[in-house]
């Protein structure tokens, strides 16, 4: 996955990523402030952090990534996934229906 992070003020920004499924899910951290979520329509899920590689749930046939870097004020944080099969809902309805 290729995070992408935009300073939002001097203590907050905001991470996003491209999923494969098309979608652009994004999440808003504050310094200081608890591991942020957001999951996608095709059920991956993201989450920004410190220590957000271990608080993200893993589900069964899903694999874990992680991403480090660098806050505008200077502390490493995380960006977790767990990465599934990627497909929106309705399009992996009809192609298993083909």
């Amino acid at each position: 996955m290729k995070l992408s992070v935009t300073n939002k003020s001097n203590d907050a920004l905001e991470a996003a990523y491209d999923c494969p499924c098309g979608c652009h899910p994004a999440v808003t951290y504050v310094q200081g402030g608890p591991t942020v979520h957001e999951g996608c329509c095709c059920g991956n899920r993201f989450a920004v952090g410190i220590q957000a590689a271990s608080e993200m749930e893993v589900p069964a046939g899903f694999q874990a990534q992680t991403d480090r870097f660098m806050s505008p004020w200077g502390h490493e944080l995380e960006a977790a996934w767990a990465v599934g099969p990627s497909t929106h809902p309705i399009e992996g309805l009809e192609a298993s229906e083909n």
